[in-house]
């Protein structure tokens, strides 16, 4: 059956649901789990945090650029200005009073939050309020807020045509933001690149719906084998190190020598600052994860649906739910070395979650 080129893509609903979930998980720290299959503990080259941020810069390009190619760009600014204000205000709120909470609850110290030190209240709401600090279970929306703000000029650029621009832009703010060492311009280049996706997504779609079914197939065959292929890589740098200590396992390398690689390669995919490496295997994994969920997307939507749709549709209100949800998790569920229970309360805090997304009043205050 044929989709118009308007319809919702629901393989990316339900991978965002899935970077939710795998973010959530991550949050919890509750290792060793099978699930960390799934997440990666978030600990590889690459994370969900990437994924994510990719996702909501491919929409504001389509939804706010493309789609609304026909409204001034004063209107479209106001919206995008608007959101940034009501996410930064959720920031704010839920930073102060997840602090507050935090800081009267009996936290075991090996899973608490970075937590202002020797400041009183006061200074800690000064802090939140300018930015300086954000509690860490809702730092995206601090990167999110940014990006809303720088939105605007990107998008007349995109209207205007200005590709050229446009990337010089993107690539000066993430230089600089490795210069000066802030995070949020250094992230913007994973929001602004995907929205040139985002604003051609219709020309894309229609142009992939019209290649030889051949082509489709190697494209595709060779992006999957090269995020599989890093993916593998990835997993066994950052994750093998039980691999490497057994010498019956893998021979070839001895411990000494893995960890010596391991001070070699762990900056080329360094988070903070946000490498070359990192961004561009963003964008591949992004790709070969987009792919299988495509292919699979009925399936997934059968058995995952209930979960990942949830999430997806409204991944920041369940992020922010989260956030509150895993002070009191953390601070009253004993620390375990079980499998089985982590992956216990893993599925029952994400549970929580969805069950908390239905609640009225949350609809109404907090931001989707």
């Amino acid at each position: 059956m044929k989709n118009k080129l308007s319809k919702r893509i629901l393989a990316l609903d339900l991978m965002r649901g899935y970077f939710m979930f795998v973010v959530l998980a991550d949050h919890l720290l509750r290792w060793p789990s099978p699930l960390s299959w799934l997440t990666g503990s978030g600990r590889l080259w690459v994370s969900a945090a990437e994924g994510f941020f990719i996702i909501s810069g491919i929409l504001v390009g389509y939804t706010k650029g493309f789609k609304k190619q026909d409204e001034s760009i004063k209107k479209t600014s106001v919206t995008l200005l608007k959101r940034a204000l009501i996410l930064y205000a959720t920031l704010v709120i839920s930073s102060i009073t997840i602090v507050m909470i935090a800081n009267n609850l009996p936290y075991p110290q090996t899973l608490q939050p970075t937590l202002p030190t020797n400041i009183n209240l006061y200074q800690t709401i000064i802090k939140i309020i300018t930015l300086n600090f954000v509690f860490e279970w809702v730092y995206f929306l601090k990167l999110y807020v940014f990006a809303l703000l720088f939105a605007p000029i990107f998008i007349a650029l995109l209207r205007k045509g200005r590709i050229i621009i446009y990337l010089m832009l993107t690539i000066l703010l993430w230089f600089i933001g490795i210069k000066i060492s802030k995070d949020w311009l250094q992230w913007q280049v994973l929001f602004f690149i995907p929205a040139i996706v985002g604003y051609h997504l219709e020309y894309i779609r229609e142009r992939w719906a019209n290649t030889n079914k051949t082509y489709r197939n190697v494209f595709c065959g060779s992006i999957l084998a090269i995020f599989l292929t890093t993916l593998l890589l990835s997993v066994f740098w950052v994750l093998g190190w039980e691999i490497v200590k057994s010498e019956q396992i893998l021979p070839a390398i001895n411990f000494e020598k893995y960890v010596e690689i391991r001070k070699w390669l762990d900056p080329i995919f360094s988070k903070s600052p946000l490498s070359p490496s990192r961004i561009i295997l963003s964008f591949v994994w992004f790709s070969g994860i987009f792919i299988i969920f495509r292919k699979y997307e009925s399936w997934i939507n059968k058995y995952l649906g209930w979960i990942l749709m949830s999430l997806g549709t409204q991944s920041l209100r369940a992020y922010t739910i989260s956030a509150y949800l895993l002070v009191f998790i953390q601070s009253a569920v004993p620390v375990t070395s079980s499998s089985i229970l982590n992956s216990v309360i893993i599925i029952s805090t994400v549970t929580a979650v969805v069950l908390l997304l239905k609640l009225k009043i949350l609809q109404k205050i907090l931001p989707t």
